[in-house]
């Protein structure tokens, strides 16, 4: 089966958009695609993967891009003098009687719902459902699970020189680029969406400048599955 996995990127972006990216994973996506239409997509399982997590990286990376503004000040409410209590009135001798009707009806009201709870049945609770708490750490942050997009990967020597780390997520190693993206003002004030190389990112992907976007596809050599090493 012949399958281009590029007529996919429309709908894939848009299923990963309202995604929660700590918990959706490709297989899942897989699925999905395989159920809308009606057709196994297990022959280009490693091409949709590797889509996949291009298009997740590329979001990852808009968002960073994207400098959070800060929230508008609240309007300033002017409060008003409270205005004086309205004196109570007393009841008038023609509703006296109206009174002690009320206070009659509740009384017996009382009485009859006491006489009625004393022959109901005793209802017994429910057991409350057990709810799995998420793990968290010693700083208390929510420690998550290595699946998905959160598996980690084996890098290569060059980023491996950069990172300080062996093996990392893909995600964390976007996060990585950016935090030096930004540290070192790499942006071309001009466009922001290009990069002016410095010296870690020359040796890292050996040129002078590129757009942000470009650098997912100049990262992917870097990132090897320990499954495909495995294999090897």
């Amino acid at each position: 089966m012949d399958v281009n996995v590029e007529r996919y990127r429309v709908r894939i972006t848009n299923i990963v958009k309202v995604a929660d990216l700590s918990q959706i994973s490709a297989k899942r996506i897989r699925r999905q695609l395989e159920q809308e239409d009606g057709l196994s997509l297990e022959p280009v399982k490693r091409a949709l993967d590797d889509l996949i997590v291009s298009i997740c990286s590329d979001l990852i990376q808009a968002k960073n891009e994207q400098s959070p503004s800060p929230p508008p000040a609240p309007p300033v409410q002017r409060r008003s003098k409270p205005s004086p209590p309205k004196p109570k009135r007393g009841p008038s001798p023609s509703s006296e009687s109206e009174v002690g009707d009320e206070a009659l009806a509740r009384q017996l009201d009382r009485e009859w719902n006491a006489k009625r709870t004393r022959h109901q049945p005793i209802k017994k609770e429910k057991k409350k459902r057990m709810v799995v708490q998420p793990q968290v750490d010693v700083d208390g942050k929510v420690i998550k699970r290595n699946t998905g997009f959160n598996k980690p990967m084996v890098l290569s020597a060059e980023l491996s020189a950069f990172t300080g780390a062996t093996e990392m997520s893909r995600p964390e190693v976007v996060k990585k680029l950016w935090e030096h993206i930004k540290t070192q003002n790499l942006q071309d004030p001009s466009d922001r969406r290009m990069l002016i190389n410095d010296g870690p990112f020359k040796q890292l992907f050996g040129r002078d400048r590129m757009s942000s976007f470009e650098m997912n596809k100049f990262l992917s050599p870097h990132l090897k599955r320990k499954e495909d090493l495995a294999d090897t």
